[in-house]
């Protein structure tokens, strides 16, 4: 029997429309504050359940003008050779503490990590060698950040085979009935 291996993959849900989520955002705040006037006086209980209509048909709309971006981890060699290439910046801390130079290690990285583009299920036509840089020029820090951290994850995340209690449980109870 010959081995083979299938590097990890993952994904990066990617809402192109800002906007949308301040908008969710503040929904989410005015339902919590529906919901507490609503326990004040029961005669306000309806304004929760429309502001709750509200929040959900924002997320469906964030969810349609999402990309579902896949990352597939990188061969060993080629993680170690973009360490190599880029030690840490002189002074600068986090590069210290990382090992390397972070930032030019994700700039290389995710571009390099990007296997496909998804928006409404179809295919995005996407090239990372070319598309990445001014997509990723358009993001702030916490939108990049999701694919750092998604990016170190399929690269340097722990890989183990997933255990869920939740899903043993509910399949050892139905196979029992």
């Amino acid at each position: 029997m010959k081995l083979s291996v299938k590097r990890p993959e993952t994904t990066v849900e990617f809402c192109l429309d800002g906007e949308l989520f301040s908008r969710y955002e503040e929904l989410n705040a005015d339902l919590t504050e529906a919901r507490k006037r609503s326990l004040a006086d029961n005669r306000l209980n309806s304004e929760p359940a429309i502001i709750a209509k509200k929040l959900v048909e924002v997320a469906e709309q964030m969810r349609a003008e999402s990309a579902t971006f896949t990352l597939r981890g990188m061969p060993r060699k080629d993680w170690a050779k973009l360490i190599a290439e880029n030690p840490p910046r002189e002074g600068n801390q986090a590069d210290k503490d990382y090992g390397a130079n972070a930032e030019a290690i994700m700039a290389a990285a995710i571009p390099a990590c990007i296997v496909s583009v998804k928006k409404d299920g179809e295919t995005v036509e996407f090239d990372p060698a070319t598309d990445w840089d001014a997509l990723a020029e358009e993001m702030t820090d916490a939108q990049y950040d999701a694919f750092v951290i998604k990016t170190q994850s399929v690269n340097r995340g722990r890989q183990e085979v997933p255990f869920s209690q939740a899903a043993y449980k509910l399949t050892a109870d139905s196979e029992q009935m």
